[in-house]
């Protein structure tokens, strides 16, 4: 049979199977539904269904606190039933809570249908990222894991916009309108998956695997195993500080901070999270690029240094007040913080698929799913308590400093990561490195 090698470098837009394009098309198409009800749900429970704020704020966190018991359920499901299946099954799941969600008139409803939407949402992850690695070759896994952020983050920026105009707190019926377009846009990827992805993401047999992280090298795949793994023990508590001090901030301390008393306005706010969105959806492929043939530790650490620069921008920016000049300060901030996600997606979610078997990856998408959870709940605690005390300043600094420790802890990562599971590459090596009769054009016979 004759083959020719392949070019190696191309575009922009990486090369990706067919089945995998199918996959980040639906889930960008499900994240449009996501981003009309995403900032409104507790608006809709207080404003509309006359629950206490307190009480839709409760309700909000049963969507992650569920993640604790579901994620290592889903985690295991995936690995044993199959991830393509298990995605499938969560989605299900997220429409029917979408629905529910929408159906709320008293306060055990709200929780209810929280907790059954947030368990599809707890299904999805762990078994989304099992299933693109199993379909993708290990060099398009910065690839697919890159584009799948900037699609998701284009669809919910897109709904976003389309929600704010649709919802109204005087019209129940508009809320209901949108959680009912949330449940049916998950419907098209359900049927691409059922039709157009097939013959992929099966169960794997739950033989004895191969273990660097054991002393004879052979573990059953199990939770247990997982967390033998040192090397991923050190990602996990990496990314647990990183979504503490980093996403978990940005959803609480820097709204919180920008729009208070004598501050900007919250449509000014939400200019600065538009370029926050709008640069992610546009630079992203452009740092995947940047990033090819780079090492992933090292990419983490510019990754902190940018955040550290964010919250130092942010700290300035508050001395600034409430004009123009103030707004284009927290925007640049949220820009630089958009940057250092530019450089999550291709890093850490690969590493942690490259760390882990065919047979365990499931677990370990689950388990490092629930750094998210860990840090979606220490962070914003951690925000409260200084700016309930009325000292922004030692937060920042805090964070500054914590950023500066995360870059450390990722350049100390670095010696105890495989080089294979620590290189950002976008062509197969076989495919770059031509031999002298290819080079020159002359075909191969094998």
């Amino acid at each position: 049979m004759a083959e020719r090698a392949g070019t190696g470098r191309r575009g922009l837009i990486p090369d990706l199977p067919r089945q995998a394009w199918i996959i980040l098309g639906g889930d960008a198409l499900s994240a449009v539904g996501n981003g009309l009800v995403l900032p409104f749900f507790i608006i809709y429970l207080n404003r509309v269904r006359g629950l206490d704020i307190d009480t839709a704020a409760y309700a909000l966190a049963t969507t992650a606190l569920v993640g604790f018991v579901v994620g290592p359920i889903g985690g295991w499901m995936s690995d044993r039933f199959g991830a393509r299946r298990i995605v499938i099954l969560s989605l299900v799941i997220s429409a029917l809570g979408s629905i529910s969600i929408a159906l709320v008139r008293e306060t055990w409803h709200a929780f209810a249908a929280a907790g059954f939407f947030g368990s599809g949402i707890t299904l999805f992850w762990p078994s989304v990222h099992a299933l693109v690695t199993t379909i993708v070759a290990k060099h398009q896994r910065s690839a697919v894991f890159s584009v799948h952020y900037a699609a998701i983050n284009l669809g919910i920026g897109i709904g976003g916009l389309l929600g704010g105009f649709m919802v109204d707190t005087a019209d129940a019926s508009t809320f209901e309108l949108v959680y009912y377009l949330d449940a049916l846009t998950f419907v098209p990827f359900i049927f691409m998956l059922v039709f157009f992805v097939r013959n992929v993401g099966g169960a794997v047999r739950p033989d004895t695997v191969r273990s660097d992280a054991e002393p004879t090298g052979i573990v059953a795949p199990s939770y247990l195993s997982v967390l033998r793994d040192k090397r991923f023990l050190r990602v996990l508590m990496l990314m647990t500080l990183l979504v503490t001090i980093g996403y978990g901030q940005l959803e609480a301390s820097f709204p919180a901070f920008a729009t208070r008393p004598g501050g900007i306005s919250t449509r000014a706010l939400g200019a600065t999270f538009a370029a926050n969105t709008f640069f992610i959806v546009v630079a992203q492929l452009l740092v995947l690029r940047w990033l090819d043939g780079r090492r992933r530790t090292r990419a983490i650490v510019v990754l902190a240094l940018l955040w550290a620069a964010c919250w130092g921008t942010v700290l300035f920016g508050g001395t600034l007040g409430s004009g123009m000049d103030a707004t284009v300060v927290f925007a640049f901030a949220a820009v630089l913080f958009a940057f250092g996600e530019t450089i999550v997606s291709p890093t850490l979610s690969p590493m942690v698929q490259d760390l882990a078997t065919d047979q365990t990856r499931g677990r370990y998408s689950a388990v490092f799913s629930m750094t998210w959870m860990v840090g979606s709940v220490i962070g914003p605690a951690i925000a409260g308590f200084f700016l309930d005390i009325d000292k922004p300043g030692a937060l920042f600094t805090l964070l500054i400093a914590a950023c500066i420790g995360a870059g450390w802890m990722a350049y100390n990562l670095e010696k105890h990561i495989p080089d294979d599971a620590n290189l950002v590459r976008l062509a197969d090596e076989e495919e770059t490195e031509l031999t002298a009769p290819e080079a020159a054009g002359v075909e191969v016979v094998g």
